[in-house]
């Protein structure tokens, strides 16, 4: 983090304060890190921002992006601000990922499930799209390579789940009998 500050005040840019949320596909690698220090300063420069304007790039919705940047960094916030003394740049600690489980899926499914008949109603074909929001630390999970994608039952005609920012996609939990 320190390396990229440098790297974008070295250029004479303007102060900002910014908080960086890491993806879980952070690498130790020195050479590696250098390389996404000079993204993360140049996608902040690259905001271009003006006074007190207050900007969040998330890798997810940035279709120009370098891939390298986005494999490290999930969301950038930036604001940029009147002088350098307030010119601090955090990384956000939201703790450690825990593994999504089918037990976990399941009792969000069960709860949605009471509801089912409401839906009925209104519409004959009901999907679930279950999202985790990972910019908030309660609901950090990551999915295991090895998820048992046929272990939770539904009622719906198609149930998901999606890892907001920064997942692969969306997870087709629909049992396929």
């Amino acid at each position: 983090m320190s390396k990229a500050w440098k790297i974008y005040f070295d250029a004479g840019n303007p102060p900002i304060l910014s908080t960086i949320w890491f993806s879980d596909q952070i690498t130790a690698d020195k050479k590696k890190a250098d390389q996404i220090a000079e993204l993360i300063a140049h996608q902040i420069q690259s905001m271009s921002l003006q006074s007190s304007q207050k900007v969040t790039w998330r890798s997810s919705e940035d279709e120009n992006e370098d891939r390298s940047l986005s494999e490290s960094v999930a969301i950038i916030h930036a604001y940029r601000v009147p002088e350098l003394r307030f010119a601090r740049w955090t990384v956000a600690r939201p703790g450690l990922a825990a593994p999504l489980t089918p037990r976990h899926l399941q009792e969000v499914i069960d709860e949605k499930a009471k509801k089912i008949n409401g839906y009925k109603k209104v519409a004959e074909e009901i999907w679930l799209l279950i999202v985790a929001d990972r910019t908030h630390p309660s609901q950090m999970f990551y999915v295991a390579r090895d998820f048992p994608l046929g272990s939770v039952s539904s009622p719906f005609t198609r149930t998901f789940y999606y890892g907001y920012p920064e997942a692969e996609g969306v997870i087709d939990l629909t049992n396929k009998v």
